[in-house]
């Protein structure tokens, strides 16, 4: 059967490649992912007229760099993939194909750190990722992939579902690797054993010739096909003079080849045919673990990316609909939302009622009603009706984009501990190939017969892949479980710090709180009813949108009980007054509204001196006497008593630092069990009691509103951010918690000390091999077929007790025990 052609570049589309997009309405076939990255941009820029117009077939990326990277030039297009974190800079996230290895990311690193213009350059081994930073007036998106071009990489704009398909094209040609040399070695050693015990019996010389030259013929296809990608990344590094675990794999493949065919064709010498059939099945073996561990960490990505839609349903004038791409929508924009359709971006219903899961963001499964005046959340999806929504925030901006922003910015940084251990297993590589060369010439003087074997164990029993494997892994998979879990970490390094948190400083609202107010109790005179002094309070506040005060009244106010005020007057630190039914109310602190009408010079936030509340209370009075009296409460987060003691538990400190009254903060102090506790403390005075714990040794993390609380995060040693929203794309900190969910710090503090304690086992595993392991290859006590054995069980073992992380702590629940609750059910009580 003739191959398909790449509906972009015209080239054979390989069996099984899985690239492909819908263009012109049908699916069309591409033969790679950089076709896919470029024909995908030109459809989401709205040019699919291009194919129809062009009189030729495009380039292929890969065949000439520098033909459809011009496609770059245009804004629309750029719009797509360029972000710009501020004025003056613009960042992209890359596809890099052809890394095979830590030292591939330092010549990547390396090389473009050096080009005009680059000011960051971060790869990722795992997700085979880099997110680069330029100066926006200084080069371009074309000159960056122009430059990976002429280092020997490909890399293409990234395309979120374009790095599972090409891990999963990854695995099916490691899968094709591993079967024919699993298959191929099984033959040779069938007829190794035979020769091994021929030998002792006496067999013919002509068969024993005969059987090696068979055994020669069946490794050429291991040697030259499955162990191809160890050859390219090993000559990969000796071109660019970069120490890579490739580089002692196949020498070792290499002289054991070539001396066992020396041995086959002169008949003098042994034959190693097992064991370099046996080392690359391995070794494939062991690489095809990794990817499945890269798998892991991409789930959570590839989970979050896949609730995106790539189009919406705008409605046009004359309520006509027309599909269009993300990137056109614009805030104010009415769309339509299908059943069983994502969410395309934030917005407001204005039509339609319907239930939507939200779990993509708040981590529960439970629908929630969405009706007129909802905020919907861009991700969830629609489970009963159609409806329309006014587009509040534009795909750049919405929560789900945010989310996944923040989520690859975390799988793309590489830690310093990486990097430490890059820089020691590229000196261990160097030492081992220099060993190798000393025991092969002291060989060659006195013991030439042992020369080939020694030499070859020496350089597959020490190859330090378990050691280059033991952070990079372990870390993937942590970073993957926690972005399930909706905790996002924007620096990796801070896994490690959190390992070793002393003390857990809270900001109180809307971190321990939810900050908002809820109404709780109202107290009326005698000659007012509650319905009647919730619709006056109102009227009076109804013109304070946004103020928690009216928000909460507006909460407790049914369409019946809506009235009307005139010649509202609103006093600094006091509260309003207005005109409602023909009689003058005043709402606000005691003091304020109190008949005399006198304010104190200071305002007691409606709190009366001979009283003492935990929340707000503010009065209703006339012209003549108090009306009602009203207290709103800022309710505890649900988890935060269950927290508190937890990190009690856990032998770590917990602190309050508030800048709200006395009475307020201690009450929800001793609420929450917390003896440390200080309120009425400004920004400043916060950093002054952090700098003070962290200077008695405690090492902190502090926890509050990734916006407000910034001066406070950026100080610790761990900042923890609970944001949603717009907020997500300002948040300062160290680690996000998506779903707002408290409990979710305990869980982070387990994940954290897990991590570091299979990162250590990984090392003490990798280092103590090696050191076992080398001088007994070296003094000649291993054969062969033990090193690889050695070697691969090694990085097996490393690769395996890393996906431990994969999965999260399940000692905490899906949304956390309820906290301290208050009565929300409003009293009757009269005013005596």
């Amino acid at each position: 059967m003739e191959a398909a052609e790449c509906y972009h570049c015209g080239l054979p589309v390989p069996r099984n490649s899985g690239y492909g997009l819908e263009i012109l309405g049908e699916y069309r076939t591409v033969c790679c992912p950089g076709c896919q990255a470029v024909a995908g941009a030109i459809v989401n820029g709205g040019y699919q007229s291009f194919y129809d117009k062009r009189t030729t077939l495009s380039q292929n990326p890969a065949a000439d760099a520098t033909q459809d990277l011009d496609l770059y030039d245009n804004p629309e297009i750029l719009a797509r993939f360029i972000r710009e974190p501020d004025a003056h800079t613009s960042e992209a996230t890359l596809t890099v194909s052809g890394i095979n290895c830590g030292a591939c990311l330092w010549l990547i690193e390396s090389s473009l750190s050096r080009e005009p213009g680059i000011t960051s350059v971060l790869v990722n081994y795992t997700t085979r990722r880099a997110l680069i930073q330029w100066h926006t007036h200084a080069t371009s998106l074309k000159a960056v992939l122009r430059a990976f071009h002429r280092i020997g990489f490909d890399a293409n704009p990234y395309e979120f579902r374009a790095p599972a398909v090409a891990l999963q094209r990854d695995k099916d040609r490691q899968l094709r690797r591993i079967g024919i040399s699993g298959v191929l070695g099984m033959q040779i050693m069938m007829i190794a054993v035979a020769l091994y015990f021929g030998s002792s019996a006496g067999m013919a010389e002509n068969y024993e010739r005969f059987f090696e030259w068979i055994s020669m013929l069946l490794v050429l296809p291991v040697v030259f096909y499955c162990a191809q990608p160890f050859f390219e990344g090993a000559w990969h590094g000796l071109k660019y003079w970069q120490a890579t675990i490739d580089i002692p794999v196949s020498l070792g493949i290499s002289i054991a080849f070539l001396a066992s065919s020396f041995a086959t064709v002169t008949g003098r010498g042994d034959t190693y045919f097992e064991a370099i059939s046996m080392f690359v099945f391995l070794l494939l073996a062991t690489r095809y673990f990794e990817l499945t561990a890269r798998e892991r960490g991409l789930d959570a990505v590839a989970h979050i990316r896949n609730r995106m839609s790539g189009t919406a349903n705008r409605v046009g004038e004359g309520d006509v609909m027309t599909k269009v791409p993300l990137a056109r929508l614009d805030v104010g924009d009415i769309i339509v939302v299908g059943v069983g359709d994502s969410v395309p971006v934030d917005g407001v219903v204005v039509e339609g009622q319907t239930r939507v899961d939200e779990s993509i963001v708040s981590g529960e499964s439970v629908p929630i009603v969405k009706e007129p005046g909802s905020e919907v959340i861009g991700g969830s999806v629609n489970l009963n009706a159609p409806f329309r929504i006014r587009v509040s925030r534009g795909y750049g901006d919405s929560t789900i984009s945010v989310i996944a922003r923040l989520a690859e910015r975390a799988q793309s940084a590489k830690p310093a501990v990486v990097k430490l251990v890059d820089r020691i297993s590229a000196g261990f590589v160097v030492g081992l190939v220099v060993i190798s060369a000393l025991v092969a010439a002291y060989c060659w003087m006195y013991a030439p017969e042992r020369l080939v074997s020694t030499v070859i164990a020496v350089l597959v029993i020490a190859c330090p892949c378990a050691l280059s494997l033991a952070t990079p892994a372990a870390l993937s998979a942590s970073v993957g479980a926690l972005t399930r879990r909706g905790i996002i970490l924007l620096n990796t390094d801070a896994l490690e710090r959190l390992a070793g948190i002393k003390r857990v400083v809270f900001d109180k609202t809307g971190t321990l709180t939810r900050g908002s107010l809820d109404l709780v109790d109202i107290q009326t005179s005698d000659d007012m009813s509650r319905k009647e002094a919730l619709s006056i309070a109102n009227a009076l506040e109804v013109a304070n949108t946004g103020h928690p005060v009216a928000t909460a009244l507006a909460n407790q106010i049914e369409d019946s009980e809506y009235a009307a005020a005139q010649g509202l007057q609103y006093t600094a630190g006091g509260g309003v007054s207005g005109v409602v039914s023909g009689t003058r109310y005043r709402l606000g602190s005691y003091r304020f509204a109190r008949p005399d009408g006198k304010i104190a010079a200071q305002d007691d936030r409606g709190v009366r001196s001979d009283e003492e509340h935990s929340g707000l209370v503010i009065y209703l009075a006339d012209e003549s006497a108090i009306k009602a009296r009203l207290l709103f409460l800022d309710e505890l987060r649900a988890g935060a008593r269950e927290l508190v003691g937890d990190l009690k538990r856990r032998g770590v400190a917990v602190t309050v630092l508030s800048g709200d009254r006395p009475e307020v903060v201690t009450s929800i102090a001793n609420t929450l069990g917390v003896e440390d506790h200080h309120a009425e403390m400004t920004p400043q005075d916060k950093l002054d009691k952090l700098d003070d714990y962290q200077s008695e040794g405690d090492l902190v993390m502090a926890v509050g509103d990734g916006v407000n609380d910034a001066p406070l995060l950026s100080s610790a040693a761990v900042g923890v951010a609970m944001g949603t929203g717009a907020d997500l794309a300002r948040v300062i900190g160290d680690v996000v918690l998506v779903n707002s969910r408290l409990m979710d710090v305990g869980m982070l503090l387990d994940q954290a000390r897990q991590t570091r304690m299979i990162i250590l086992q990984n090392f003490a595993w990798a280092i103590g091999y090696n050191i076992l392991a080398l001088p007994l290859g070296v003094l000649g006590l291993v054969p062969p077929w033990i090193a690889v054995i050695g070697m691969s069980l090694s990085s097996l073992i490393v690769v395996l007790n890393a996906l431990r992380l994969a999965r999260p702590g399940r000692n905490q629940s899906a949304s956390g025990p309820q906290g301290a609750s208050y009565p929300r059910t409003m009293t009757g009580s009269r005013i005596a």
